[in-house]
């Protein structure tokens, strides 16, 4: 096992240097403050297999990500969780595989280890969200099976530490949602900590979480009308030109970035077990 603390230096992304995230549920058990995802507020829905597949053939011959993340949300709400490994395995066969979880919902898949094993080149991250004496001895729980599963079948996992580093990605104003301010997309995308975050989201390829997930929050939360600008944003689709998909590979700011802080905005995270009985999604 090994501990990691994510920090925003990373290789330099290019062309041939990137990586991809998929959602494989919108919701998460927990519900983490001002989440760059929009996942505390539970938005239902997971991704089908079927849909899935029908997005990797349009891309597969397109994109050579060095790494697919699949996350959420929480992937583990996916009742075909362990199924979607071997899936992005069979279309991206020399990416690495790494699967971002809280961990809390692990036990509902007890074939993933064998599916981690079959697929290769695959890792387990453990995302540490809190600290309480309450929160830390079900997550020790948590890597004593996950630890269990390596001895068994070799995978490899990481704990992450993300509370130590959780920013204010929007300001929630009283229960209205707002974009922030500072006028100066420039240093908003050196700060952003999700600037390689590409999202494979609706069969396209968008820039970032909060533009990905934005559509899903206006449909379903109160967000305040300086988001507008921002749900003009237009994903790439599987059919663009090579110029049009390697300036996307390459891109870097964008107008779009301003909805985010130029400075990284640090504070101390909520209990995320708290609340989380919402749109059927509780902690279990």
């Amino acid at each position: 096992m090994r501990r990691r603390r994510r920090v925003p230096s990373e290789p330099p992304y290019d062309a041939d240097h990137y990586q991809f995230d998929v959602h494989l549920a919108h919701a998460c058990n927990f519900s983490c403050e001002s989440c760059s995802h929009f996942s505390n507020y539970h938005f239902s829905g997971v991704l089908t297999l079927e849909v899935a597949e029908v997005w990797y053939q349009k891309w597969a011959t397109r994109l050579r990500p060095f790494r697919i993340n699949l996350l959420g949300g929480e992937p583990a709400i996916n009742p075909k969780f362990s199924e979607h490994v071997l899936l992005a395995r069979r279309y991206w066969p020399s990416a690495r595989l790494r699967i971002y979880t809280n961990g809390f919902l692990l036990h509902r898949h007890p074939q993933l280890p064998e599916a981690m094993q079959m697929a290769g080149n695959t890792i387990l991250e453990l995302s540490k969200h809190y600290d309480s004496q309450e929160y830390l001895a079900r997550f020790e729980a948590v890597v004593r099976m996950v630890q269990f599963w390596r001895a068994q079948h070799g995978i490899d996992f990481e704990i992450v530490d993300s509370f130590k580093h959780w920013t204010r990605r929007y300001i929630d104003d009283n229960g209205t949602l707002r974009p922030y301010h500072d006028n100066n997309p420039q240093q908003s995308w050196s700060t952003c900590r999700a600037k390689h975050c590409i999202q494979m989201h609706d069969g396209k390829l968008w820039k970032c979480p909060m533009l990905a997930y934005l559509p899903m929050a206006k449909r379903q939360l109160n967000l305040s009308p300086e988001w507008d600008y921002y749900l003009t944003y237009r994903a790439l689709d599987a059919d663009c030109s090579e110029g049009q998909l390697k300036k996307f590979l390459t891109g870097s700011v964008e107008p779009y970035c301003a909805a985010c802080p130029t400075q990284s905005r640090p504070f101390q995270k909520s209990n995320p077990m708290a609340g989380t009985v919402s749109r059927g999604v509780s902690v279990v």
